[in-house]
């Protein structure tokens, strides 16, 4: 009975550690074609954000920094449509999203994670970063720059 308990406790001990990094990314889109749709119709960019959320340092790092923040999830939501590539090593993923995010790894040419790139909502690239420093503020300059690009 004991180890029964053991057992239930751990089980939901991973379970909630995997919600909350999955939770970390709630405003996120996963599918890049229907938030290109959606970029269309509502002619703002798109924020593209590869990431390997539960071992990659900087990915956790910028999400702790940045992406976690009320006032970050505020500018998000008002100026992109946000989506996530997520390439986890500890949560499970089912092999069709797994060959789905490799395709995109490919065609972006993804060499590591973090990878953001700010798309205009037909897909074309207007800025390409890794790990960007100076928390919301810095991401947001940097955003705010790229996003010129698109007028």
């Amino acid at each position: 009975m004991k180890a029964v308990k053991v057992l239930f406790a751990v089980v939901f001990m991973i379970v909630f550690a995997i919600d909350s990094v999955a939770d970390e990314h709630s405003i996120w889109m996963k599918d890049l074609d229907q938030a290109k749709q959606i970029a269309v119709t509502k002619n703002k960019p798109i924020l593209v954000y590869f990431t390997g959320s539960d071992w990659c340092m900087w990915c956790m790092k910028l999400d702790k920094e940045v992406f976690s923040k009320q006032e970050f999830k505020d500018y998000l939501k008002e100026n992109f449509i946000p989506v996530v590539i997520d390439f986890p090593m500890y949560q499970e993923q089912s092999a069709a999203i797994r060959r789905k995010h490799e395709k995109l790894k490919a065609k972006y040419a993804v060499q590591g994670f973090p990878t953001l790139f700010l798309l205009n909502p037909q897909g074309k690239i207007l800025a390409k970063s890794n790990y960007i420093p100076g928390g919301v503020s810095g991401v947001k300059k940097y955003l705010e720059l790229a996003k010129q690009k698109m007028e």
